[in-house]
């Protein structure tokens, strides 16, 4: 004994294990062999179908906006105002008696 006063310790006396408790926690247990591999491989699946869904998504909104940008770009730009057909070179100009060219 490891006390210095034997006189000092005091003993009880413990009732024995109920059984019946942890029986009764040990029944709801059950053991399921799982194949982790197996429900590895069909989340790596179902993560490869959701990012596949998510590019395809941004990419047509992608290639929307492009086409908008196209659309205003070309609403916006001078080439549709060009007419090749209404210009007129310097020999075609009529020049006046007073070496004056009339653009009007």
């Amino acid at each position: 004994e490891g006390y210095h006063t034997p006189t000092l310790i005091s003993k009880a006396k413990v009732e024995t294990r109920k059984n019946e408790i942890v029986t009764r926690l040990e029944k709801p247990r059950r053991w399921e062999d799982t194949d982790l591999e197996a429900e590895l491989m069909a989340r790596m699946r179902e993560d490869k179908a959701e990012a596949a869904a998510r590019a395809a998504v941004e990419r047509a909104e992608k290639e929307e906006q492009e086409a908008k940008w196209k659309e205003e770009k070309e609403a916006k730009s001078y080439d549709k105002l060009f007419d090749a057909t209404k210009m007129t070179t310097a020999g075609e100009l009529e020049v006046d008696s007073d070496g004056e060219v009339d653009f009007m």
